[in-house]
């Protein structure tokens, strides 16, 4: 077993140090060629310190996905079997969002994104452009002579594209532009988000700016709401950040667009939650980026 399999006998150690008889489990294990002797621990006449000898043992010579089937051989420990199973589920999630996606690199693009953001609010479209079109035609160049350029290069320069295009859709939504649904900034947005270096955070923000844009286009606000949940489902393999931030941002801002239209009570410690929740994923990242959502809310 690895060591998230190890972990999550540990957890549940006691559980099966009350429950399990090897008497039901060694014929099972003897069968499939784990253990060598039909009468193995028969010696030890204490059950619980048989199931702690058998556990130590098989830690090392049991494939956890067998012992998941020792366990429901007969049907004798299937909720067990079931509970150890969905605790590994969440173990491979929970490895998944502890994925570094904090990196030089990352921090580098969000001062750019920032930069071009800053631009936008002092309505200076000379440098905005500058940056914007460089980092686009950086990555045309890619397009063109994609072998001339290492994985982690082309990756780099989709990286600054993409923030490109996030930060095209912030200047247009700063100025009150028209953003379409299709055949725009947003179709580019999406298209570049697979050659990122890391793709999930890229889709998330497409969620998130494809629902703003669907609602400010006349969509409905449960269609926007069903873009966040989307976004939502997503954002669960990622860590707290900027764009887990976004997420839960914009469902703050439709669920209080959603009360106004319907004139319904608010759960105002259910939204006091949501709001420190954003503020807390904000706060993961650096004091410029953290300290420009935090004011919208402080």
């Amino acid at each position: 077993m690895d060591d998230a399999e190890r972990r999550i006998l540990r957890k549940h150690h006691t559980k099966l140090l009350e429950t399990l008889d090897t008497k039901f489990m060694i014929p099972f294990l003897f069968e499939n060629g784990i253990v060598y002797e039909e009468n193995y621990l028969d010696d030890v006449p204490c059950r619980p310190e048989r199931v702690k000898k058998m556990l130590l043992f098989l830690k090392d010579w049991c494939p956890f996905e067998m012992f998941l089937e020792c366990l429901r051989h007969e049907d004798c420990y299937s909720f067990i079997a079931d509970a150890l199973e969905k605790d590994g589920q969440n173990d491979f999630v929970h490895m998944q969002r502890k994925v570094n996606i904090f990196t030089d690199r990352r921090k580098q693009v969000g001062e750019f994104r920032h930069k071009l953001k800053r631009c936008s609010l002092e309505n200076d479209s000379v440098t905005f452009l500058k940056y914007y079109e460089k980092a686009i035609r950086d990555w045309d160049n890619v397009i063109c002579n994609r072998s001339k350029y290492n994985h982690q290069q082309r990756q780099r320069l989709a990286d600054f594209c993409h923030a490109a295009y996030d930060a095209e859709i912030v200047r247009r939504r700063v100025f009150y532009e028209n953003i379409k649904l299709q055949g725009d900034i947003l179709d580019k947005m999406q298209l570049m988000s697979a050659h990122t270096s890391c793709p999930i955070a890229p889709d998330v923000i497409f969620l998130t700016r494809f629902s703003s844009a669907l609602v400010m286009a006349g969509g409905s606000l449960e269609d926007g709401l069903a873009c966040i949940e989307d976004a939502q489902q997503k954002m669960e393999l990622l860590p707290a950040c900027r764009e887990t931030g976004l997420v839960l941002y914009s469902k703050f801002n439709f669920l209080l667009m959603k009360h106004e239209r319907d004139r319904t009570s608010i759960d105002k410690e259910e939204l006091s939650k949501l709001g420190n929740s954003v503020i807390s994923h904000f706060s993961t990242e650096s004091d410029t980026i953290s300290n420009d959502f935090k004011r919208i809310f402080c």
